[in-house]
This record gives structure tokens, sequence and C-alpha cells, in this order.
């Protein structure tokens, strides 16, 4: 879903709205995680679980490119906390919002996943 040209020897790509370019050919544009605290703050269509926006799904083709249906819900798959984004953690084998290590956290904080 990802439209990329390569400009000055660097991949540029375009996204949809929600999304952000991953040159990548098995991912292409990958959704941002937004946060929320009730459904009223996701986008239409999208609900609010554990603070972050998900688009709710019953199978695979109803999620974007890069994504699979887990637990109902679009989730980015994953082997490793690099296949994720900064603020994202791989955990059972799905990106969530949360800490990778205790420097992620306050000194007051430990990382626990």
């Amino acid at each position: 879903n990802a439209q990329c040209a390569c400009v000055n020897h660097e991949t540029i790509c375009r996204c949809p709205d929600g999304f952000q370019g991953n040159p990548s050919p098995q991912q292409g544009c990958v959704r941002v995680p937004q946060s929320c605290r009730s459904k009223d703050q996701c986008p239409r269509g999208q609900m609010c679980v554990e603070h972050v926006c998900k688009q709710p799904c019953r199978s695979e083709g109803e999620c974007a490119a890069g994504e699979r249906c887990v637990a109902n819900k679009c989730q980015v798959p994953c082997v490793g906390h690099s296949q994720c984004q900064s603020s994202q953690a791989c955990i059972n084998s799905v990106c969530v919002i949360g800490c990778r290590s205790n420097k992620d956290c306050k000194s007051s904080h430990a990382c626990i996943n």
C-alpha cells in the first residue's frame, strides 16, 4: 500500500493518513499507533484497546498490508523489537506499545514484559 520512489539514492514513501512509510517490501506502509482513553479519540471505525486505537477485524483481509488479525484486532507481527516502531516492543509475536529495556523507563520504574 506504499507508493515509494528512489530520489538521490534515498527511498521516499507516501502513505495514507494514519500510516507511515517503511521502505521494506514486506511491510510497505505501517499503521501509526494512536494513543486513546476512549473510542471517541480513535479514527472512525477503530476501537480503543489498552490505550491504543486498533482496527477491528474478523479476518486477515480486513487488515492493512503487513498486519495480522489477532484476537479480533489488526496487529503488526514481529519476531524481535527491531521490527516494531521505537515506542513499541515485540511481545507474543506482535508489536505493542511498551518498553524494550529499563532505558525506556523513568528511573523509578522497571521494564517488565
